[in-house]
């Protein structure tokens, strides 16, 4: 079967970052090929992500398919396989918009566990805000010997306590 993959997916950059989403949606293509990757069947899928048609799983199979077949070699931008994953990767890390403080707030669930732990007026800027608190918050674990929370926040679940 050949699908047209536009008919079926679509990045807008105010979308998951631009990230390759479900057309429609805010689901990852990502999230549904990891699901599958990890043994989910498609009744399970769907019922996490009851948007998702099965015909949308056979083109999220498909495309991924099509995109191995390209080259067989990884992007040159993407690490090698045999790369670790820096600590700070590993931890899910967003920001939103919070009425109540008229500002952008920062979270990381696993680390910072009581809530936000920056703000700001733009986007962007709490972000990265956001990624050096986590850095450091990482180093100074490590430096004090102490072990890494486990990174347990799925990605399209909201985190407990936000």
């Amino acid at each position: 079967m050949n699908f047209n993959y536009s008919d079926y997916f679509e990045r807008r950059a105010e979308v998951c970052g631009g990230s390759l989403v479900v057309k429609g949606t805010r689901v990852p293509v990502r999230t549904l090929l990891a699901s599958l990757a990890e043994g989910a069947a498609v009744e399970e899928i769907r019922t996490d992500f009851p948007t998702v048609s099965e015909e949308v799983l056979r083109a999220v199979i498909a495309f991924a398919a099509a995109r191995a077949a390209l080259s067989g070699e990884a992007n040159p931008q993407r690490h090698p396989l045999n790369d670790p994953m820096k600590a700070e990767d590993q931890y899910l890390k967003f920001v939103r918009w919070s009425d109540d403080d008229g500002a952008y707030i920062g979270f990381c669930p696993e680390l910072f566990p009581w809530g936000g732990v920056c703000h700001g007026a733009d986007e962007e800027q709490t972000y990265h805000t956001l990624r050096e608190l986590v850095r450091e918050e990482i180093a100074d674990l490590q430096a004090a010997g102490r072990e890494l929370p486990a990174a347990t926040t799925r990605p399209m679940c909201e985190p407990a306590g936000v």
